[in-house]
Parts: structure tokens; sequence; C-alpha cells
């Protein structure tokens, strides 16, 4: 995003540079997620949850838009815990 003063603000293109990185940085994140996630679900929500996520990888790998990986690393978020606290925009935790 590149910010135009007194304009506004205009999406920069997107390179192929950075959905390499997207990539990279989904290879080292993505399996930390699961991880967390799985900590508090049965064996049976587990198995569905992978299976649903294999499938779209799949479909990632067979060459499907780069919108589809992009959407499934945003859907394994849904899978984590809801945090106990509110997080600020600042990155406080609100004072009780």
């Amino acid at each position: 995003m590149l910010r135009l003063p007194r304009r506004g603000y205009q999406v920069t293109p997107l390179m192929v540079q950075s959905v390499n990185e997207l990539f990279q940085r989904w290879r080292i994140f993505g399996p930390a997620i699961v991880e967390l996630a799985f900590e508090g679900m049965s064996a049976d929500e587990r198995r569905h949850k992978l299976g649903d996520h294999a499938r779209r990888m799949r479909a990632v790998a067979r060459g499907a838009d780069a919108g589809l990986l992009v959407e499934e690393a945003s859907h394994m978020w849904t899978w984590l815990p809801t945090p106990p606290a509110t997080v600020t925009s600042y990155g406080s935790t609100p004072a009780s």
C-alpha cells in the first residue's frame, strides 16, 4: 500500500517476489498455528479440520490461484481458541 499525501492510498502491484515470500512465511508459521489450535480439540475435530485443509492445499499444489492459499491461511486462524483478553490497536490489553 502506497500513501499519497492529500490524495489517499494506492494499492501497489503484486510482485512474484511478494507471493514467494508469502509461501515462505506460511511454511514457517502455518505449522505453529495448527499446533496451537489443536491443543484444545478432540481427535475427531482434528481429523475433520486436517482433511479439509489437505483438500485445499492439494488444490493449491495443482496450480489454483494464490488467493486460495491466502484464504486458507486466513481460515486457519479461526481454528485458534478465542484469546482471553481483548487487544487494543496499540498492542496492549485494556486495564481492568
